[in-house]
């Protein structure tokens, strides 16, 4: 599950910029819920994106 690796290392660089940019407001920009959210998709879309090559949807040569 390499691109949920990348996804998270997004994830968080996102968070840190909005940390950094917006530190008045990011309490309520990056409420719990939305950081549960935000995790919860990046695993869903993860294994939306690694699922067929796991069961054998492959580009075959015909």
């Amino acid at each position: 599950m390499c691109t949920a690796s990348i996804l998270n290392l997004c994830a968080i660089s996102l968070d840190r910029y909005v940390a950094v940019t917006r530190p008045v407001t990011y309490p309520s920009i990056m409420s719990t819920k939305r950081a549960k959210s935000l995790i919860a998709g990046i695993w869903v879309l993860s294994f939306v994106i690694c699922f067929p090559p796991l069961v054998g949807w492959k580009d075959q040569k015909v």
